[in-house]
């Protein structure tokens, strides 16, 4: 299957998760119709509540192919009783505009259309799920908004990294404490260092929210992804 595939390719893909650290520059898009910003979204998770956990979260996601968004497992995961039963994904999210809204419900059909790493589980403790904390959400083409085009904003190369070149991340955070609801997409620039072959530290200022947002570099005219912000 192709969803199985491209999960195999990201598993392959060793330098895909980062970590929060201090505080760096940061910028609001306000233009999300630009490249690259016209492929990161926003998701709106529905699970089953248990307790203090569940309920409807936001967070990020970024396309890599016309078919497939990649973002973090924790954002998408279920197991045990805390299934999604809901994702809203709001393409170049602005305020209360999008340029387009994608919606996928029902616990089957997400089961069939999300994929996490075997290696991954929330009951896990955060150093061993920390290098898995990636996954797919694969759009069927009946999902996709009839003008919708896919030009590569984004590309996954193996091994492509460089502690020596500006790195960028984008999200949409969304922890009302710090003054944010996740309709405004924030830029960050600065540089990011390794941790080990599967995940980085960096400086930007995150909130809940800019989880599975893209971790890039830029060669030439393209956007390289190196890491998922977790």
């Amino acid at each position: 299957m192709k969803v199985l595939f491209i999960l195999s390719m990201l598993l392959a893909f060793q330098n895909i998760s980062s970590q929060i650290i201090s505080i760096n520059k940061y910028d609001t898009i306000i233009n999300t119709k630009e490249a690259p910003f016209n492929k990161i979204c926003q998701l709106g998770v529905t699970r089953n509540k248990i307790l203090f956990w569940g309920g409807y979260a936001k967070s990020t996601g970024f396309f890599i192919k016309k078919n497939v968004i990649l973002t973090a497992a924790h954002n998408v995961h279920s197991q045990f009783l805390s299934n999604v039963k809901k994702i809203e994904i709001e393409i170049g999210k602005y305020k209360d505009t999008q340029l387009n809204k994608i919606i996928i419900e029902g616990k089957d059909v997400i089961k069939n259309l999300v994929r996490t790493s075997n290696e991954y589980g929330l009951n896990k403790s955060i150093a061993k799920k920390l290098p898995y904390d990636f996954a797919i959400i694969y759009i069927p083409d009946e999902y996709l908004p009839k003008n919708f085009a896919f030009n590569n904003e984004f590309i996954l190369k193996d091994s492509f990294f460089s502690e020596f070149k500006n790195t960028a991340n984008a999200g949409y955070p969304a922890d009302t404490s710090f003054g944010y609801n996740g309709d405004l997409l924030i830029l960050q620039t600065g540089k990011i260092n390794k941790i080990s072959s599967k995940s980085y530290k960096h400086k930007y200022k995150t909130y809940g929210g800019n989880s599975g947002g893209p971790v890039w570099q830029s060669e030439k005219s393209e956007n390289v992804v190196v890491g998922i912000h977790t």
